[in-house]
């Protein structure tokens, strides 16, 4: 599966206002190929995804 992930350069965007939550999900999708973004609460997140 990671395979398939790494061809087709997956990326996520995390937005949890807990740090440690966030840091664990970010660990394992990095782990499994993804690239990771993160966003401590909504706003931020909208305004991340909006500067893609």
């Amino acid at each position: 599966m990671q395979a398939a992930l790494n061809e087709n350069h997956s990326k996520v965007l995390i937005i949890d206002d807990d740090d440690a939550i966030r840091s664990l999900v970010a660990a394992s999708l990095e782990q499994e190929g993804l690239q990771v973004s993160a966003a401590s609460n909504g706003q931020d997140g909208l305004e991340f995804f909006d500067s893609q």
